[in-house]
């Protein structure tokens, strides 16, 4: 029996993940190695402690319980023997309720969280929401092409107050993106499929049948009975790839810090050779890449002749997001309504430096430091408006972006204190944008890496989904297909 070999470009959290499910087929079977050309593991998810027992986040910093692909990750968690290690936060918690936006003029604003909302009129809106969702199933379905953005779907089927303060700050919170630029079919592929099968969304979701989960387990069915709402781990979220490494290492799969690959080349025999940065080659049945699609095009090399490849993997855009974590002494520095809330965000629309904030002591607690009290927040920053608000990211300095996130929070949140600890981390290219049109590029991209048989599988946020869940799921479904093929 051939012993396959598989080689993984990318130690985040996808490449773990198609590593990880590739290495259980058994190392008789396969022969995996990964590549990663940082000194760690892990990706965007990076989460560090700062001072006596207080954790924060680089990156992510809570996983959603539900979800079309939730299941795969939490099957992956009981498998890796990370559920003692669990925070789950139940939907009915205040910190999983209570979100706000902010308006320039009106400060914070709590969004939907109840059955009162569909019946009485409440800031900022100036009609109750049933009234919107009464209509909708009236409203035509699109006939004009086959993608368009969120904002041009939400205003046709629940106008522009929907579109306004629910998706265009949901859209700065997700994708730090445009929802004027966002599609659709690929940001939100269920509210597409329930238009396009039902012809509208209310309809779809009182008569169309509900997704089954991919992945069942009884974490799974843990987290539906106790109704979680999002989780992390005890040490941070960066317990799951740590987890992953380890338990890649005891399947015997080869893991390579600090040596990217720098040169894909396909073989006449139906193979790839990998060059690294030590200047090996070594030849591999196939190829699984995990990383950002325009890093990828700079690997194919130009003598084979897939120029069109490469433009299509260097068209997908990302943007730049700063994250700002901020400690402050004492519990008493939010304002009341705030204090056990996710966080809020704010509408595109409103003049501000920032895209939002987030309350990390009210979701996890667990993560303050230990020998007094403590008030974490992150700020996030920049995204689609990086260049607009800060120049270059090559040009914008750290203290300038603490600085302006210190100054919203004193003049959004009233917090006039300095911080016990203040941190920026730039995250550069760390979120694709699916604009318009993705769906039909990443077709294209599939079409040919079929028409030309290369021995490539995509995996990673550049193309099927942005969040952990996503990347975990496709990590998966593309280790499941290598696995079976000849």
């Amino acid at each position: 029996m051939h012993r396959k070999s598989i080689v993984v470009l990318g130690g985040g959290i996808s490449g773990l993940s198609a590593a990880w499910y590739a290495a259980k087929q058994g190392a008789e079977r396969l022969q995996v190695v990964l590549l990663e050309g940082s000194s760690s593991f892990g990706g965007w998810i990076k989460s560090y402690d700062i001072h006596n027992g207080g954790v924060m986040e680089a990156g992510p910093r809570s996983l959603r319980a539900s979800g079309p692909t939730a299941g795969t990750t939490l099957s992956m968690i009981s498998e890796l023997g990370l559920e003692a290690s669990l925070l789950p936060i139940q939907s009915s918690h205040p910190a999983a309720k209570n979100r706000f936006i902010y308006l320039n003029k009106k400060g914070l604003i709590l969004l939907p969280n109840g059955p009162s909302w569909f019946f009485q009129t409440k800031v900022p809106f100036s009609r109750p929401l049933l009234s919107s969702v009464l209509r909708e199933p009236f409203q035509p379905a699109s006939t004009e092409g086959d993608d368009e953005s969120i904002r041009s779907f939400v205003l046709r089927r629940l106008g522009k107050e929907f579109a306004d303060y629910l998706i265009d700050p949901m859209c700065r919170g997700i994708f730090a993106g445009d929802s004027s630029k966002l599609s659709i079919k690929s940001c939100f592929r269920q509210l597409y499929d329930l238009e396009k099968d039902h012809g509208s969304v209310i309809k779809g979701m009182i008569f169309g049948k509900r997704n089954k989960e991919v992945l069942q387990s009884s974490l799974r069915d843990k987290a539906l009975k106790e109704k979680w709402s999002i989780y992390s781990f005890k040490q941070g979220l960066g317990e799951l790839p740590n987890a992953l490494v380890k338990s890649l290492e005891s399947l015997g799969a080869d893991l390579k810090l600090s040596l990217p690959c720098t040169k894909l080349e396909f073989t006449a025999a139906g193979q790839v050779q990998i060059t690294t940065g030590d200047g090996k080659v070594t030849t591999a049945d196939h190829v699984i890449s995990s990383l950002p699609s325009k890093d990828l095009a700079q690997l194919l090399s130009p003598s084979q002749h897939h120029q069109s490849l490469r433009s299509e993997l260097t068209a997908v855009p990302s943007v730049n997001v700063a994250v700002v974590n901020v400690e402050y002494t004492g519990q008493n520095v939010l304002p009341p309504q705030f204090v056990q809330s996710f966080g809020y965000l704010v509408p595109s629309h409103q003049k501000s430096n920032i895209l939002g904030v987030v309350n990390d002591s009210a979701t996890f607690p667990q993560h303050n430091r230990t020998d007094q009290p403590s008030t974490r927040l992150t700020v996030m920053m920049g995204g689609e408006w990086f260049e607009d608000l800060f120049g270059s990211v090559e040009s914008t300095s750290e203290d300038h972006l603490a600085s302006l996130a210190l100054e919203a929070l004193r003049e959004q949140l009233g917090i006039s204190q300095d911080p016990s600890y203040c941190k920026v981390i730039v995250q550069r290219a760390c979120i694709p944008q699916y604009f318009v049109g993705h769906s039909a590029r990443l077709e294209r991209i599939r079409e040919y890496i079929r028409s030309q048989s290369l021995p490539l599988t995509l995996i990673g946020s550049s193309y099927d989904g942005v969040s952990v869940n996503d990347c975990v799921h496709f990590g998966m479904r593309a280790a499941q297909c290598v696995a079976e093929l000849r």
